[in-house]
C-alpha cells in the first residue's frame, strides 16, 4: 500500500502476502554474514510502512509473542480489515493504523527492522525523501531497513509497457476496468507478430507477470499515478544523502558473480571495493526490473568476505532433490536440483553429498549446524565410536570448517537456506495434530493461507479447507475421518487421503503440534 494515494486503496484493494524476504529471520541471518549483530529476532521491534492490511505482519506477531510489531498505511479500508484480524487472531503484539509516513517523527520510537515494501518507487519524490528520512531516524543503531523498489535498466521495459497501457485506458474511469483494458492490449499486442520475434517474446513475458498477479496489481503498480524506476547507483546516493549505507540485497544469490561467465566475472571483480559500481553493472547485465535492498546505518562498520564460523550458529534447511540415492562414499558426482528447478549443483565431495541428501530427506525440518555435523559424520562413517578423544576431536573440527565452507557455497548458489530462527512448525504428524491458527482462520473465507515459514499455499480443493479447519488440536485422525466423511459424504478411501493431506500439510509447514 502506498502512503499518498489513499483513495485508489480504499477503492482497489492491494492483496498484501507474506513476504519471506523481509522478515527480520532474513534480515538477521544477512546482517550476521556481513559482521553485524542485530537485535534477536525473538525479541524485537518491526516497523512496516504501506503495510496495507497487515498481512505480513500478522504472521510475525502470532509467532514471535515477545517482540513487537507496528504497521502504518494512509489507505483507511486495509487498515480496518487489518484490524478487524488482528482482534479477531488475538495479535496483542501488533498496532496498526491510518498514517501517512511524513508523519512519523522521533517520538514514534526506534526500530531494529523497518519494512517498506513497494513503496519507495511508487510516491512522489517528496515522500521517497522522507521514507528514507524514518529509516535513518528510527531504526536502531544495529538495525536493518528493507526497501523494494523497480529498477533500470529492466525498468526501461516495464514503462514502454506501461505507457501504451495509459495510453490505450486513457478514457477510462474505473481503475478495474482500466486494468482489463490494460492487460487486454498486452495480450493483443503479443499475439498480432508473427513467431520467432524478440519483440513477441518481450510481450509475452510481460503478460505472463501481468495474469500472474492479477488486475489489482496492474491497478496499482504499472497503471499507479507514480511509477518511479530508479537505477541502483542512484538508490544508494539517495540512502546515503540520509546516512545510510548499502548492506546486501535480500536475495543473497543476486550479488554472486559466480551466475556470469567467467571472463564477465572478472572484469566485475577489476572494480575492487566498490560494491555499489559491482551491483550497478551486474543490474545492466541482467537487465535487472526489481531491488530488494537492505540498508543500515552509514556508520555501522560491516565486513565484506563473509566467514565460515558464521554458518556455526545457523539453523540450515534446503528444498533440493535429486533423482536417486546418491553414492555417499565414493567419488562419483550426484546432482542436487532446487525444488522449484531454478537452481542446480554437481559434486562429487562425499561430505557434500551427505549434508544434502540429509538436508533433502528432513525438509522442511531445519537442522542445527551442530546437528548437521553429527548426522553427516554418522553417514558417511557408521557405527564409528565418536568418542571424543583428540583424534575423534580434530575429524569433528575437520568436518565442521570443510562443511561450513560446502554451505556458504551452496547458499550462494540458492540450494540452501540459512535462519537465525526456529520457527514452530513440525514436520511430523502427531496423533492429534493442529494446523497454524492463522492458516486456519484464512481458510475460513479465502484460499489464500499463510505457512509458518512465511509464505503462501493456496488451497486445492473444498475437502482440503474443511480438513484443516478441524485440525485444533482437539481431534485424534480416527475423529477427523469420521468428520470429514460428512462432509466428502462417503468413507471411500477417505482415510487414506486424510493422511496423504496431512502429510502435505506438514511437509507445508501449516502443522504446529
Amino acid at each position: 500500500m502506498k502512503p499518498g494515494a489513499a483513495s485508489s486503496y480504499d477503492r482497489v484493494l492491494y492483496h498484501t502476502l507474506p513476504r519471506e524476504q523481509a522478515h527480520p529471520n532474513r534480515l538477521s541471518m544477512l546482517a550476521r554474514l556481513f559482521g553485524l549483530r542485530t537485535a534477536p529476532v525473538e525479541r524485537c521491534r518491526v516497523l512496516e510502512l504501506g503495510c496495507g492490511t497487515g498481512a505480513n505482519l500478522w504472521p510475525m506477531a502470532a509467532t514471535l509473542p515477545e517482540s513487537q510489531f507496528a504497521g502504518i498505511d494512509a489507505a483507511q479500508r486495509p487498515i480496518e480489515i487489518g484490524s478487524n484480524a488482528v482482534t479477531e487472531l488475538g495479535l496483542k503484539n501488533l498496532d496498526l493504523r491510518v498514517m501517512d509516513l511524513r508523519e512519523i517523527g522521533p517520538e514514534f520510537g526506534q526500530f531494529d527492522f523497518i519494512l517498506a515494501h513497494g513503496v519507495y518507487a511508487w510516491v512522489p519524490e517528496p515522500v521517497r525523501d522522507r521514507l528514507l528520512s524514518v529509516c535513518k531516524r528510527n531504526l536502531a543503531p544495529n538495525g536493518v531497513a528493507f526497501v523494494s523498489y523497480n529498477t533500470y535498466p529492466g525498468g526501461w521495459l516495464r514503462r514502454m509497457v506501461r505507457d501504451m497501457m495509459l495510453y490505450h485506458t486513457r478514457l477510462a474511469e474505473d481503475p478495474l476496468e482500466r486494468a482489463g483494458q490494460g492487460r487486454a492490449l498486452v495480450e493483443f499486442l503479443s499475439e498480432s507478430l508473427p513467431d520467432p520475434d524478440v519483440y513477441r517474446a518481450f510481450l509475452k513475458q510481460e503478460l505472463e507477470a501481468i495474469r500472474k498477479h492479477g488486475d489489482w496489481a496492474l491497478v496499482h503498480d504499472e497503471l499507479n499515478d507514480d511509477f518511479e524506476p530508479v537505477y541502483f547507483h542512484q538508490f544508494a546516493a539517495h540512502a546515503a544523502r540520509h546516512g545510510l549505507q548499502y548492506l546486501s540485497d535480500s536475495e543473497f544469490v543476486e550479488m554472486q558473480s559466480g551466475i556470469f561467465a567467467p571472463h564477465v566475472a572478472e572484469a566485475l571483480a577489476q572494480l575492487g571495493g566498490d560494491l555499489v559500481a559491482r551491483e550497478q553493472y551486474s543490474d545492466f547485465l541482467k537487465c535487472r526490473k526489481f531491488r530488494q535492498t537492505l540498508l543500515v546505518h552509514d556508520g555501522v562498520p560491516l565486513r565484506r568476505e563473509t566467514s565460515a564460523e558464521d554458518v556455526f550458529a545457523f539453523y540450515v534447511c534446503a528444498g533440493i532433490r535429486t533423482e536417486r540415492e546418491p553414492s555417499l562414499r565414493s567419488d562419483a558426482p550426484e546432482v542436487f536440483t532446487a525444488h522449484e528447478g531454478k537452481a542446480s549443483i554437481t559434486t562429487n565431495n562425499p561430505l557434500a553429498k551427505a549434508a544434502l541428501w540429509r538436508l533433502a530427506r528432513v525438509f522442511p525440518r531445519m537442522l542445527s549446524f551442530d546437528e548437521l555435523v553429527a548426522d553427516v559424520r554418522a553417514i558417511l562413517r557408521p557405527g564409528a565410536a565418536h568418542d571424543g578423544s583428540p583424534e575423534d576431536r580434530e575429524g569433528e573440527r575437520k568436518v565442521r570448517g570443510a562443511l561450513a565452507e560446502i554451505l556458504l557455497k551452496t547458499f550462494a548458489a540458492n540450494l540452501v537456506e540459512f535462519h537465525v530462527w526456529k520457527p514452530p512448525y513440525v514436520t511430523e504428524v502427531s496423533e492429534r495434530p493442529e494446523a497454524f491458527p492463522l492458516a486456519r482462520w484464512q481458510a475460513r473465507e479465502g484460499s489464500q493461507l499463510t505457512t509458518l515459514r512465511h509464505s503462501s499455499v493456496r488451497l486445492e480443493d473444498p475437502l482440503t479447507r474443511a480438513l484443516l479447519l478441524l485440525l485444533d488440536g482437539t481431534r485424534n485422525h480416527s475423529r477427523i475421518v469420521d468428520e470429514m466423511a460428512l462432509v466428502a459424504g462417503t468413507r471411500l478411501g477417505l482415510a487414506e487421503r486424510v493422511e496423504e493431506n496431512l502429510h502435505r500439510a506438514a511437509r507445508a509447514a501449516l502443522l504446529v503440534a
